[in-house]
């Protein structure tokens, strides 16, 4: 019975795992891309709370988790910039996403700004 639930265990992680996908791609101010036509002309920075992530010109929303994780990397790579004060200029901010896709939005498990 104890190798039937280790081997129960171990299969549901590997489902888990398989499930989880990687997207790198340009990260933007999804409440920006609201009010614009085009997307790409929203540059995430240090004060955007809602993400989307553009990955070969399709775009992606990060779920309300991803969006905590991306604003706290976003911040601290604003505190780790050589000029805090130039913290929020456009610059294209890139990024790699780890998690599951349903629809349009990424369920976010880890993110890393580059």
């Amino acid at each position: 019975m104890r190798k039937f639930f280790t081997l129960l265990a171990l299969a549901t992680g590997a489902v888990s795992m398989a499930c989880a996908a990687s997207f790198s791609g340009l990260l933007l101010d999804a409440g920006c891309s609201d009010q614009q036509k085009n997307a790409q002309a929203c540059i995430a920075n240090d004060n955007t709370i809602a993400f989307l992530l553009s990955v070969n010109g399709k775009v992606y929303q990060l779920d309300d988790t991803g969006n905590t994780k991306a604003a706290e990397a976003m911040k601290n790579r604003a505190d780790r910039s050589t000029d805090p004060n130039n913290a929020t200029t456009a610059a294209a901010v890139t990024a790699k996403v780890e998690g599951t896709l349903e629809g349009q939005t990424i369920n976010v498990r880890t993110i890393d700004i580059q």
